[in-house]
């Protein structure tokens, strides 16, 4: 039979291994605190190891302060009532204080009706999320569809530079939340982790508008 400090010693191994296989450095920091645990144990085990021993409580400390970091500086931010609102929509992935950052190079401002957010066959320069409001979509000067209250408008390019697909003018007053394209792919290249959250929430805000426009087709074909 293997005795218990064999076992420790495995599991610490194995711990360590899968360090190597997390890519998200909470989990990594995660395996790394328990392997040094691990092996803590089996030092403390007669003959006590008073060298390993220490070194696996200064990794064990280390590894806490840096798990334990994220959480205290979450606590620390503060949200808006429409920030929140923002967050939900589009950065409820990201932890707390992330979400702040990147809220905070962009700006929130109140959008009257005529005002073009995106021209179609143009580059999108601003990223604009829609808090309350309404807007007309429109390709080559003919409505197609509408954006309301939670919409992304210019996220199908925003991260690629190519032009916008359609036309987008409001026809409400509207409470808006904008950030410019440019800084935005900036932030992303200098935060990868970020930019792969952005991807998916965008991806899903694009096929929620592509559903309910093909809805609305069908309906004005129905009623048509």
């Amino acid at each position: 039979m293997f005795s218990a400090g064999f076992i420790l010693l495995q599991l610490g191994y194995a711990c360590l291994l899968g360090v190597a296989f997390m890519r998200n450095a909470l989990w990594r920091r995660s395996f790394l605190l328990a392997a040094a645990m691990l092996f803590a144990i089996r030092a403390m085990r007669s003959p006590i190891d008073p060298i390993t021993l220490g070194w696996m409580a200064i990794i064990i400390l280390a590894c806490a302060a840096l798990i334990g970091r994220p959480f205290i500086r979450n606590a620390a931010v503060h949200f808006t009532p429409e920030d929140l609102v923002l967050r939900s929509a589009i950065f409820e992935a990201l932890p707390a204080h992330e979400a702040r950052h990147l809220m905070d190079q962009g700006w929130w401002l109140n959008g009257a009706p005529g005002e073009t957010l995106t021209r179609q066959d143009q580059p999108v320069e601003t990223l604009v999320f829609m808090q309350s409001g309404s807007a007309q979509v429109l390709v080559g000067g003919r409505p197609v569809g509408s954006c309301g209250a939670g919409d992304l408008i210019g996220e199908a390019t925003a991260l690629t530079g190519a032009p916008a697909t359609a036309t987008v003018v409001l026809d409400a007053p509207a409470r808006l939340w904008c950030i410019k394209s440019a800084t935005l792919r900036d932030y992303i290249s200098a935060n990868p982790d970020v930019g792969s959250s952005l991807e998916r929430s965008f991806r899903i805000a694009l096929r929620a508008k592509l559903m309910a426009t093909n809805m609305a087709i069908a309906a004005h074909r129905v009623t048509g």
